[in-house]
């Protein structure tokens, strides 16, 4: 995509619909640009609002900084956190979701909104900061940036030991759900004909 190290990188991996927020993320990027000029911010997925955000990147004079990637396959999510300084998230509905642990795995911190579960996730600077209100989107990203670039940013052992065996039982109980809840949508919707799942579980589990 032609990033450049210096540059910093904000990255969005979701659906791209209107229940994430990505539009409080488009509106608050040229504060985040008068702070760092180059900065790139990466929406990877797909979903009914693209065309809109597109739209609205153009209409902001956004385009030199705003990515579109589409959907990735899910053996490649991994690269695009790796390669992002901050996962950011603006989602009111996405309380618990897995992006958050996945991110912080691959070493990307999180800027998201406050809840419960966030406020019990973050539990130091190093994983990420965390906003109040739509309007400090801006301002939390600018402040992050700023003492991600100053500071020898490590992780507390203890507090990386614990979050990996929180990671490590979500994504078994995650994928559990995801693979009945797919052997349920596909029964009711051909019940009179043989079904043969497709989904394999233990794939979903070394995600």
């Amino acid at each position: 995509m032609g990033i450049s190290d210096s540059e910093l990188v904000l990255l969005s991996l979701s659906r791209l619909s209107s229940e994430k927020n990505l539009d409080k993320l488009v509106h608050a990027f040229p504060e985040v640009v008068e702070a760092y000029p180059s900065a790139k911010l990466i929406f990877v997925g797909d979903g009914p609002m693209r065309h809109e955000l597109e739209t609205l990147v153009s209409e902001m004079g956004l385009a030199g900084n705003v990515i579109f990637v589409g959907e990735v396959r899910n053996e490649d999510v991994s690269e695009y956190y790796q390669m992002a300084d901050i996962y950011i998230n603006a989602s009111d509905s996405e309380t618990q979701g897995l992006t958050y642990l996945e991110s912080i795995v691959n070493g990307c911190p999180v800027i998201a909104k406050r809840n419960d579960y966030l406020s019990g996730l973050i539990k130091e600077d190093s994983l990420g900061m965390l906003f109040d209100e739509d309007g400090k989107i801006g301002k939390t990203i600018i402040a992050y940036a700023d003492f991600y670039h100053s500071s020898d940013v490590a992780t507390n052992q203890e507090v990386w030991d614990g979050l990996m065996q929180e990671i490590s039982s979500k994504t078994f109980a995650e994928a559990v759900l995801s693979y009945y809840q797919t052997s349920i949508d596909i029964y009711e919707s051909q019940p009179r004909e043989e079904v043969k799942l497709r989904v394999n579980l233990l794939e979903k589990i070394k995600r």
